[in-house]
């Protein structure tokens, strides 16, 4: 069995809690550097702020500079998206964080009870969905919406229901034919 072969990346430092910026100069925190593999630190040697600034001050040479990378790499990176691996990779995250999500409702329909996961989805308590739409305009599906629920820490405002349960409260003006029988 062949070996892998190692990339050249700098052994990491141990971590403090401040960096020096060498845009700025100045001491801050870590949470102000955006996360660099490719570093001793495994941080960026910029703050947040100078990469924005910078980025800010240099748009046009920016972009053209990415855009001829882009003409350049075209081919590489459609086959590199097109990959099964690629999409596995993508697939599995998202199980991930879906997982993470339906775990913290009950991982079961709050109606009826049901458990396959294939059968779940979230479902707004109060039937407001179509208040809670990204700033374009459109809606939080699936993988946008999952992230969403963790970021704002599992509200109370979603719930897990069966793709029966969720049709039924549709149709029958937000309530499930369930509960009619109660």
């Amino acid at each position: 069995m062949p070996k892998k072969i190692q990339k050249n990346i700098p052994k990491k430092t141990p971590i403090s809690s401040s960096k020096i910026c060498s845009g700025c100069r100045e001491e801050k925190d870590l949470g102000m550097f955006s996360k660099d593999k490719l570093t001793k630190t495994g941080f960026s040697n910029w703050c947040k702020d100078c990469h924005s600034d910078y980025a800010r001050a240099n748009k046009k040479s920016i972009s053209k500079r990415m855009r001829k990378w882009y003409y350049s790499n075209r081919e590489r990176m459609l086959l590199h998206y097109k990959s099964d691996e690629y999409k596995d990779r993508i697939k599995r995250r998202n199980e991930e964080i879906k997982d993470i999500v339906f775990e913290e409702y009950g991982n079961k329909c709050t109606c009826c009870g049901e458990m396959c996961q294939k059968l779940l989805a979230i479902d707004h308590v109060n039937n407001d969905g179509h208040k809670d739409l990204m700033p374009s305009g459109h809606r939080n599906t699936g993988r946008l919406l999952w992230l969403k629920i963790i970021r704002e820490g599992f509200p109370d405002k979603y719930q897990i229901l069966c793709f029966s349960c969720n049709w039924g409260k549709h149709i029958n003006n937000g309530k499930c034919p369930h509960k009619d029988h109660e």
